[in-house]
């Protein structure tokens, strides 16, 4: 077997495993804390400073979701340059429409603060928040999906770990999909949408992160 575990190598996917993390607890972290159904866009009037917060915690959203995306095209380049560049560049989107968003948050709530409430626009981005990001979830699907193949096709994780991955991200696709199809989708096709995806990141990161004496000496 073609050795790839070099020094270099494994302290890349230790990166990468911690990328894993970030790219998934961020964005949960921000639809916790203000785009939770039991919030309404009158709270955000009332937390500003979290509110504020949060657009940050989408600018450093889409930085991992840029260095992620770098860092596995990367190591999996070699094994088809053409699907990791394809990969890497719906990554690219991805982080793109976040910032986008982002930025548009924080251009109504900074020039039209004292008048929210009477701002249709800005209660309507905050009450389709879950189908606006769907659009960018789509593109991580495609992206994820193509290097979850490549990870098949290499030697950096188990078959069955990269199998998981190409069902999570499917999976992904296929929700994200529904939700712009129809924006007032139940929360239980959320939680069954979201949840394999959260789990296949959580055991790839820590596949990386804390198996690296083993992939050293492989």
């Amino acid at each position: 077997m073609e050795d790839i575990y070099n020094k270099s190598t494994v302290k890349t996917l230790r990166v990468i495993g911690l990328l894993f993390l970030l790219c998934m607890l961020i964005p949960t972290l921000n639809w916790i804390i203000i785009f939770s159904p039991f919030q309404s866009y009158v709270n955000i009037l009332d937390k500003e400073f979290i509110f504020r917060v949060n657009i940050i915690n989408q600018i450093i959203s889409a930085i991992c979701i840029i260095v992620l995306g770098f860092h596995l095209h990367q190591i999996l380049k070699k094994y088809h340059h053409k699907i990791s560049s394809l990969a890497l560049g719906f990554r690219m989107i991805e982080a793109g429409i976040f910032l986008v968003i982002a930025l548009l948050f924080l251009v109504v709530f900074s020039m039209l603060k004292y008048s929210l409430i009477e701002l249709s626009v800005f209660r309507e981005l905050v009450k389709n928040y879950i189908p606006y990001t769907a659009v960018p979830g789509i593109f991580m699907g495609i992206s994820m999906l193509l290097f979850s193949i490549l990870f098949y096709v290499s030697s950096f994780i188990p078959k069955w770990l990269a199998i998981m991955g190409i069902a999570s991200y499917a999976i992904v696709i296929i929700y994200d999909s529904s939700v712009i199809l129809n924006p007032n989708i139940g929360p239980m096709i959320q939680v069954i949408g979201s949840a394999p995806v959260g789990l296949y990141q959580i055991v790839i990161a820590f596949y990386f992160i804390f198996f690296k004496n083993r992939l050293e000496t492989r």
